[in-house]
């Protein structure tokens, strides 16, 4: 998605440096979403939270068991508030949860077909953390890689120069 707005005022090439210069005015990429009300950011935020601990309670083979063990109705967990009654996962009982230390990805909560890559954190704490991406999961970082790094741009360029070498 482009840039709506007029905050572009022209980009030139000058002695291999790219050059933007912007006016002083708000652009968006999801005007809807970057100006919604506090009200409705926290009721989107919410129902994201619902979402989540549901899906993670009904999927994953570990938050099944934890909300059990812990004696923890997933449906009350309803608010970013709740959130901070749950106890701390540790990576300790990250690491616990997946080879060699057991025998299958217990905080995977998707098919394996549906695994696209599988990432590992550098190991600095121990035996390294997996975590999984699906195809989406790439688009969804893509997409936010760009606008943020668009809205840095932005943010630099704002009433002055900004200069890119581009060799």
């Amino acid at each position: 998605m482009e840039p709506s707005g007029d905050g572009y005022k022209k980009y030139y090439l000058k002695e291999n440096h790219i050059i933007l210069e912007a006016l002083s005015v708000m652009v968006f990429f999801n005007e809807k979403i970057e100006t919604v009300s506090r009200g409705d950011l926290d009721a989107l935020i919410e129902e994201r939270i619902r979402y989540t601990v549901k899906y993670a309670s009904e999927y994953s083979p570990f938050y099944k068991m934890w909300f059990k063990e812990q004696g923890i109705n997933p449906s009350d967990i309803r608010t970013h508030e709740d959130l901070r009654e749950l106890p701390i996962i540790s990576g300790k009982t990250i690491r616990e949860n997946q080879p060699p230390q057991s025998t299958d990805f217990q905080f995977r909560s998707i098919d394996w077909g549906k695994v696209f890559t599988l990432h590992e954190t550098s190991g600095t704490s121990g035996t390294p953390k997996a975590f999984f991406l699906i195809w989406e999961d790439w688009e969804d970082m893509l997409k936010n890689m760009r606008e943020a790094f668009s809205h840095r741009v932005l943010a630099q360029a704002i009433g002055s120069l900004f200069v890119h070498h581009t060799v």
